[in-house]
């Protein structure tokens, strides 16, 4: 009895974050040494803002790193010829980078979570119990927009590392100057899918993005300002996101299972 799609699948996804395992842990190790030395230094008159303002922008950091990790995966599997052994196994190119996919994925959102509760454990010991009572007060309409907001950062992220797996893959096409035309490849893909996106987007809607503007949210302790997406907007990017990315992504395993020469 052959092994199914869902099993084969699996069995890929923990191949690539075993073999991601040390590098994950390194991180984890780095984050919360730094984490560690920032609160002892807190004890002895650093302010609780400087754990805050390093774990937010260690999120920046991580997804970098995550993102530059797309390019290296694919230079490494033609590099350590382990492209062949994938292509000698009853799995297709969309196997292999769905499960590379889910990988950096993974591991993108576990740093990730890992820094965002870090900050917000700086953030709870700067704030007293009346500024942390207004915080509860936020309206539930401003909650939504942030939901919807981190929603559609997740999903361009996701795009770019499929764009980085793609403008890899294009390279390896190459035997000469391979690195120039991966770069080249991606910054034509992410004007090519920006134009494509903008054209979808203003066919779709009558608002054009640059017109969004900002609104302010009034509660018992203050106001907050927030950009509200009028709903055809946020399908709109929502569905373009997902569509540009399922293109890229099947048109990487194409060239992954026909055109390269093994």
């Amino acid at each position: 009895m052959g092994i199914s799609r869902g099993n084969m699948l699996y069995t890929l996804y923990k191949k690539d974050l075993k073999a991601s395992r040390f590098e994950l842990l390194l991180i984890v190790g780095i984050i919360l040494a730094v984490n560690l030395y920032i609160f002892y230094k807190t004890t002895t008159g650093w302010p609780l803002q400087a754990g805050f303002v390093m774990n937010v922008g260690g999120t920046i950091t991580i997804f970098i790193a995550i993102f530059i990790k797309a390019f290296i995966t694919v230079r490494n599997e033609w590099k350590e010829n382990t492209v062949y052994l994938m292509m000698s196994l009853p799995v297709s190119g969309r196997m292999i980078f769905l499960s590379k996919m889910l990988s950096l994925l993974t591991q993108w959102i576990a740093l990730e979570a890992l820094l965002g509760l870090s900050a917000f454990l700086f953030l709870r010991g700067m704030m007293t119990p009346d500024s942390w009572g207004k915080l509860a007060e936020i309206p539930f309409e401003f909650k939504i927009e942030v939901v919807k907001l981190g929603f559609l950062i997740f999903l361009g992220a996701t795009q770019a590392l499929i764009l980085a797996f793609f403008s890899s893959v294009v390279g390896k096409l190459f035997k000469k100057f391979s690195g120039l035309i991966t770069f080249g490849t991606f910054i034509a893909g992410s004007i090519l899918t920006s134009k494509v996106s903008d054209i979808i987007i203003n066919a779709v809607s009558r608002y054009h993005l640059e017109d969004l503007g900002n609104s302010q949210i009034n509660f018992s302790n203050g106001t907050a300002w927030v950009t509200i997406f009028p709903n055809n907007i946020y399908i709109a990017l929502t569905v373009v996101l997902i569509g540009v990315s399922a293109a890229l992504f099947f048109g990487t395993a194409a060239i992954y299972d026909r055109k390269v020469e093994l």
